[in-house]
């Protein structure tokens, strides 16, 4: 009942479907405001409306060397300590400079779609999805100092397992696919 994503049941999809393409349906607060929807001939327009989302581009490197595979991710991608009871000791770095190091159960870089999921839940901030903007959000830090951060869409951010940290991390993409994470 949250979010920037509609809910339908997955049995109503054909109507609902319907419904939009022939603009039969109220778009309410997700409406453009009246003159930027209006025809030439005054009329509100209908028929499909689209809403442009930011995905995150992201990419397992092990050893130096990136994997194969990529992930587009429109909700959020999170580090975590697993089942670990250590806390996970991770570096930020940005276009290869260090940004932050941070002591907690996690972090997660989310989307301003998936702002309104897993990272308001952590503390981080609600943000509208026109904004172009990447959340850094802690997920239980160590230090009541370290804060949720609004960044830009075009950082290039790496996240990186401390060597020094006592166990492994993991990975998750939109809360499916999950994979271990060694040191550094």
């Amino acid at each position: 009942s949250l979010g920037f994503l509609t809910n339908h049941l997955i049995t109503d999809f054909r109507a609902d479907l319907a419904d939009v393409i022939a603009g039969r349906e109220p778009l309410g607060a997700c409406a453009p405001p009246p003159t930027a929807s209006a025809s030439a001939d005054g009329e509100g327009r209908a028929g499909v409306h689209i809403t442009l989302r930011m995905r995150l581009e992201c990419q397992v490197v092990r050893a130096g060397e990136p994997e194969p595979a990529t992930y587009e991710v429109l909700n959020e991608v999170v580090l975590d300590r697993g089942s670990s009871p250590y806390l996970t000791k991770l570096e930020c770095w940005e276009r290869g400079r260090l940004v932050t190091k941070v002591q907690a159960d996690g972090v997660m870089l989310a989307t301003t779609t998936g702002s309104t999921a897993y990272s308001v839940a952590a503390g981080g901030s609600m943000v509208h999805p026109n904004v172009p903007a990447i959340l850094f959000t802690p997920i239980c830090p160590h230090s009541l100092s370290f804060r949720p951060v609004v960044l830009p869409d075009y950082a290039e951010l790496e996240l990186r397992v401390a060597g020094d940290m006592r166990s492994t991390a993991f990975v998750c993409f939109d809360g499916k696919v999950r994979q271990e994470l060694a040191r550094g």
